[in-house]
């Protein structure tokens, strides 16, 4: 029911939470050490990916 923007942008965020859960999943003890994040590249392509629907 969302605008193809609003979808993208929702998409992208979805996509963005995915990898960061699993990459704490596959080392759960980061983060009691450091911040858990993507890298600008990582988030770059997790948008394009959104924006050309495929999240």
């Amino acid at each position: 029911m969302l605008d193809r923007r609003s979808a993208a942008c929702t998409g992208a965020m979805a996509g963005i939470y995915r990898k960061l859960l699993e990459r704490i999943a596959a080392q759960p003890a980061a983060v009691l050490s450091s911040r858990v994040s993507l890298s600008t590249g990582e988030k770059a392509m997790v948008a394009v990916k959104a924006l050309a629907g495929r999240v």
